[in-house]
């Protein structure tokens, strides 16, 4: 008697059926080799700066970046990714307004490959006004890559099981180029992403004569950051490498302190010059000038509104034309109040003391001000300290690093 084997498939008997091709078996019994760990290199160069809109909290570059694979190909090739692999890259919050590649170009130079990206680019950026007009402004491109960087949630990733056409996953972590990972060509592939090592004071490169805002904006330097998303954020508990590159400024303050603090200043002087009108014999007269000088000063507040986005605080600026109004406003009560005092000799005393006081008062308010203004942008760290503020700020960025900072180079 001829006996026919029973045959299993995963564990399970077959009923003296042929067994399945693998092909068709289940995604979740195959065996998963683990996710391909890319590390991509990447360079920016910044050509121009066109505009930095306050109000619009906006502003517009133009920029080449090169992503480079070092050794990448030959990788994609024993996986089959040759031909469809893509690096998934985009500015985030920005507006594409001309881009001059054809995309994320590819270039293959050997075993390495590389993306080419030119493109003119506009920018939100939450401004950072409460010093206005001494402030420090950050202004951040994040390059954000679609492929996870990890996948920390073991048990979605079972879920998942491999990509539908049965090749591994594939995770992407970006790093910005320096010296040590640009020549090692075992950098960009490896078992863990974030290979290589070195200052990345080459990843990016600002033309600063291409930089037409000198007269409004001063610079002061240029860093790079890397952060990952929080697991949150992902239905399956990825997190993606995001590097951000960062140019800061600080603001020519000239424009503001001749055009609205100056006049403004003199303007609120002119307010006791009233005193010297005689309260009881020209109160109408002194009442009549610091009612002028007050609307004057309110019409200043709605040309520092102009030069401002709309923000639930107030900035330096703000405080310096209210405490201006303020006192105007005192003055003006202080006219009033005081010549309804009927001892001739008290009222005098009273008048002049009164304006000792709001004079002193004003003049320490003022060489305060201009004090605050002065010492608050000689820190060159300023711009990082803002940067490192925000991070801490955001919930949804985790293992925030500050990779390079530089000062401009004379």
């Amino acid at each position: 008697m001829k006996v026919t084997p029973v045959e299993e498939v995963g564990g399970q008997p077959s009923g003296g059926q042929s067994l399945k091709d693998p092909a068709q078996l289940p995604q979740a019994d195959k065996e998963d080799p683990g996710p391909l760990s890319i590390t991509l290199l990447v360079r920016t160069s910044i050509f121009a700066v066109s505009s930095i809109d306050t109000p619009g909290q906006s502003f517009t570059v133009t920029l080449y970046t090169r992503v480079y694979g070092r050794g990448l190909r030959p990788v994609l090739v024993a996986e089959g990714l040759d031909e469809t692999f893509e690096p998934k890259l985009e500015w985030m919050e920005a507006e594409l307004l001309e881009v001059t590649t054809r995309g994320w170009e590819r270039l293959v130079r050997g075993d390495d490959l590389e993306w080419h990206f030119r493109a003119r680019i506009k920018f939100a950026e939450q401004f950072e006004l409460q010093r206005f007009p001494f402030d420090w402004q950050s202004l951040s491109m994040t390059l954000s890559c679609m492929y996870p960087a990890e996948w920390p949630n073991v048990e979605a990733q079972i879920r998942a099981g491999l990509p539908p056409d049965g090749r591994r996953h594939v995770q992407v972590h970006l790093q910005p180029v320096d010296a040590v990972n640009l020549a090692d060509s075992s950098s960009c592939v490896s078992s863990a992403a974030g290979a290589g090592s070195g200052n990345p004071t080459e990843a990016i490169i600002f033309f600063r004569d291409g930089f037409l805002l000198r007269s409004i904006w001063s610079y002061r330097g240029h860093s790079v950051q890397h952060w990952l998303s929080h697991p949150s954020l992902s239905g399956q508990g990825k997190r993606y490498s995001n590097l951000q590159f960062s140019l800061h400024f600080s603001r020519v303050a000239t424009y503001y302190t001749y055009n609205i603090l100056l006049p403004l200043w003199l303007l609120t002087g002119l307010g006791f010059c009233a005193f010297s009108l005689d309260v009881a014999a020209s109160t109408g007269d002194r009442l009549s000038l610091l009612v002028t000088l007050l609307l004057t000063a309110a019409a200043y507040k709605i040309v520092v509104s102009s030069a401002l986005p709309l923000v639930s605080y107030l900035t330096r600026l703000d405080w310096y034309v209210l405490v201006a109004f303020g006192l105007l406003v005192a003055l003006t009560v202080e006219t009033a109040a005081v010549a309804t005092v009927a001892d001739e000799a008290v009222r005098e005393k009273l008048d002049w003391a009164l304006a000792a006081g709001l004079g002193g008062a004003w003049g320490l308010f003022s060489l305060g001000f201009v004090a605050m203004g002065w010492l608050g942008g000689r820190d060159p760290h300023t711009g990082l300290r803002i940067l490192e503020e925000e991070a801490r700020s955001r919930s949804s960025r985790m293992d925030y690093k500050v990779l390079t900072w530089a000062e401009p180079r004379d």
